[in-house]
């Protein structure tokens, strides 16, 4: 099980949080930065985005990731899992995918039926899933010893992959995880910062549609 704090900031707070964490003896970079992409599905009246504004504690998100911006792209599918307060991961399926998502037609997405390899993650009604959302965000990475994570999210890109529209988000998001109930994290309490229910997925999908869920 993997805990996780959320907070959103501004770009006018980045070059001070990036400062104060390299500085600080606490958190050190894990290895360089990368593009992360990610492919959601889910069906067709968005479920699982209307699971996380109710506040239901025990869902599941369906998604490809990868990183770069390779025309040719090696994948892996996860089954995101939130139960309570925590989360963990099931699958991480390998995959290859002969077209970069973001350069083909929204029409040409690849649906979950399509994919090899899935049988073993369960998917229940997976035929009433289909692509619902691309992102992508150049992500920073930092680690503590032990083991806990802290990464940085920006130049965050949403594209609703049923309407097509594509929107910019210019918040920084930042993003402790770790593996016990408890964590100082007094980088962030440096900044007086208000934890926030953040998912990128749902922004996405709220910032693309034209109020659907009001």
């Amino acid at each position: 099980m993997r805990f996780e704090k959320k907070y959103i900031i501004k770009i006018s707070q980045l070059s001070k949080l990036r400062s104060r964490i390299i500085s600080s003896k606490s958190f050190r970079i894990n290895h360089s930065s990368q593009i992360v992409n990610n492919l959601y599905y889910d069906n067709n009246i968005y479920n699982s985005v209307d699971q996380n504004l109710l506040g239901i504690s025990d869902r599941i998100k369906y998604r490809i990731r990868w990183y770069g911006n390779d025309e040719e792209v090696k994948a892996k599918f996860e089954k995101k899992c939130r139960k309570d307060i925590g989360n963990f991961k099931e699958g991480n399926n390998a995959i290859v995918l002969n077209n970069n998502p973001w350069k083909v037609k929204i029409s040409n997405l690849p649906n979950l039926s399509e994919l090899n390899n899935l049988n073993v993650l369960k998917i229940n009604n997976s035929d009433h899933l289909s692509p619902a959302l691309l992102n992508r965000y150049k992500r920073e990475y930092f680690i503590n010893e032990f083991g806990d994570r802290l990464t940085i999210d920006r130049d965050i890109v949403y594209k609703n992959c049923r309407n097509g529209v594509t929107k910019n988000d210019f918040n920084i998001v930042v993003e402790l995880k770790y593996n016990s109930e408890k964590i100082n994290d007094g980088l962030i309490d440096f900044f007086n910062l208000t934890i926030s229910k953040n998912s990128k997925y749902v922004n996405g999908i709220l910032n693309t549609t034209n109020n659907i869920f009001e």
